[in-house]
């Protein structure tokens, strides 16, 4: 009897941390695993911390529907066994500070134009943006990372 009741007080207590922990961050999220080549796909960046997370975002991305705006995401593509950062043209993109308050969620639009594996990756910081210098963001620590997807010229994955 007393073995069973510290049992159940164990498994609480790991029930307990594995809660906690996985509300102690922010996630990236993607309506599915497949895009197409130059087809806009959401992206969901959701603060589950309990306090705001700050982040840099790009105020000056031109669409056909006007100015975009979204965070500064890093993405990164798979070659071979390797995964390499894409580096951009920020040409005339204005970075700045953003934030989500806690439990918050926003979704953003973006596309890629060249078929691949990818992964999104979004520096943040846990506090306010007041003071984020987005021209050192390389110093943001904490990283969300989507899962692994593909971008394909054709329906259905085949490239």
């Amino acid at each position: 009897m007393y073995t069973g009741r510290l049992m159940t007080v164990f498994i609480t207590m790991l029930l307990g941390l594995s809660c906690a922990s996985s509300q102690n961050r922010v996630s990236l999220s993607l309506p599915g695993k497949t895009f197409l080549v130059s087809k806009p796909f959401t992206v969901t960046v959701k603060n589950e911390t309990s306090k705001s997370v700050a982040f840099c975002s790009d105020f000056g991305a031109k669409t056909a529907e006007g100015i975009a705006t979204s965070p500064d995401f890093e993405l990164i593509r798979k070659h071979g066994q390797q995964w390499i950062s894409q580096v951009g043209d920020d040409v005339g993109h204005i970075l700045a500070p953003d934030s989500l308050a806690a439990s918050e969620s926003k979704s953003y639009k973006v596309q890629l134009s060249h078929p691949g594996t990818y992964r999104f990756i979004l520096h943040y910081r846990v506090g306010e943006s007041a003071d984020l210098n987005c021209a050192k963001q390389s110093l943001l620590k904490a990283r969300a990372r989507s899962i692994v997807f593909t971008v394909s010229t054709v329906a259905g994955g085949a490239r």
